[in-house]
């Protein structure tokens, strides 16, 4: 191990599997582990440790076993957690299988410690929610993120002017009267035949009784999504922009589809800076949030924390690690590795109008329920803006069936 930890010698010599956490920095991040940590403990029988670097955090990390890393003085804090989370396996033990989780993942159930059994030698990644060529804008500076924005902003306003020529102003519902509504029959019959007189968008696939309010209020009560045909008929005939009915979307004058960003610009810089060929853009990308390994991986991980600091210098990559794993999977020819069942990293954005707990409240949908899953780790995305979602009332509930002592 090349850096001092406080493992005592009964941590050193086991290889008792272990999980373990890479966070640094700011009070809001390490306040978010250790909550993560304190679930985990409740659920898991294996051993727990952290990596940190103490000189940038602003509270200690209070945990029996920790990993003290003094990270490179250039980098900033985010990129010093990426540094620590690319470099664990040479800043730990060998011996032990080490599952690696962001701080925002959270035990849910006592069947969190399978996900050791079902680990692909030399490492094992879970699935991302999205494939390769819509993280693409996300990865690098190419400038179709701030295209599309300014292409939502655009039609936002060409559609709130037609709309007060045609129809007066907007009346829809606002989160309070959703609410209210939601169990009122009249209004569930209302959603109902508008969903039958609309074509589904990829999130209400399947059958159209499964559809619940979540779903109906995210997709068809968005200002841009629920317009009158007067007001798309007007928008069409006197603008650039064109409604894709088939796909619930809006396509600016340049062809792009607004609601469904994506580019190939990240293959693009793969193979201009590493020499790398991705030859499939639409490939299923790999979530760094949750992965497994022990010492045949460090290879691998040698090569994607190489990657990564690399990156960290160069003006046209954002601060990621994920456009380099996709480098690193490629150069490996891992990119047909079966990844790890979705209930051990169940990514649940309570923003995708998909994401939808079950009736009786013992699964949940990431695809409004053409599957369900029962998770045993649950990857909360955008918590901090809304903590009182019904999501993350849920998740809470399976992590915490009762008060912490």
């Amino acid at each position: 191990m090349e850096e001092n930890g406080h493992f005592g010698e009964r941590f050193l010599s086991t290889t008792k599997p272990c999980f373990v956490f890479a966070v640094c920095g700011a009070a809001s991040h390490l306040d978010e582990m250790h909550m993560a940590l304190s679930v985990l403990r409740r659920h898991s029988r294996a051993d727990i440790c952290v990596v940190t670097d103490s000189r940038r955090n602003e509270i200690p990390v209070v945990w029996p076993d920790v990993v003290d890393v003094e990270t490179p003085a250039g980098l900033d804090n985010h990129q010093a957690s990426i540094y620590l989370k690319t470099r664990l396996h040479r800043l730990l033990p060998i011996g032990p299988r080490y599952c690696y989780l962001d701080s925002d993942v959270l035990a849910t159930s006592p069947e969190v410690d399978g996900v050791f059994s079902v680990a692909i030698t030399p490492l094992s990644f879970a699935a991302d929610q999205i494939r390769l060529h819509q993280f693409s804008p996300y990865a690098v500076c190419c400038g179709c993120m701030e295209k599309n924005a300014a292409e939502r902003f655009e039609i936002n306003a060409i559609l709130e002017e037609a709309r007060r020529d045609c129809m007066g102003p907007w009346k829809g519902w606002d989160a309070e009267a959703y609410e209210r509504n939601a169990c009122n029959p009249l209004s569930r019959l209302r959603a109902f035949l508008s969903h039958l007189l609309t074509p589904a968008s990829a999130s209400q696939a399947g059958d159209p009784q499964k559809l619940l309010w979540r779903a109906y209020w995210y997709e068809f009560h968005s200002k841009i999504l629920f317009q009158p045909e007067a007001v798309i008929r007007l928008v069409e005939s006197s603008t650039g922009w064109r409604r894709d009915r088939r796909r619930n979307s809006w396509i600016s004058p340049a062809g792009n589809n607004i609601f469904h960003l994506q580019c190939d610009h990240l293959v693009v810089a793969i193979r201009e800076i590493f020499g790398v060929p991705v030859t499939q853009s639409r490939w299923q990308l790999w979530n760094g949030g949750v992965f497994l390994f022990d010492e045949r991986g460090h290879a691998f991980l040698d090569a994607w924390h190489e990657k990564t600091m690399r990156v960290f210098s160069l003006p046209g990559w954002r601060t990621r690690d994920q456009g380099t794993l996709v480098a690193t999977v490629w150069e490996f020819g891992l990119q047909d590795q079966s990844l790890l069942p979705s209930r051990f990293n169940c990514i649940l954005d309570a923003r995708m109008g998909g994401t939808m707990i079950s009736r009786d409240g013992r699964t949940v949908t990431t695809d409004a329920f053409l599957s369900k899953i029962r998770p045993a780790l649950a990857h909360v995305l955008k918590r901090d803006s809304n903590p009182d979602s019904d999501i993350w009332r849920w998740v809470r509930m399976q992590a915490l069936p009762t008060p912490l002592e």
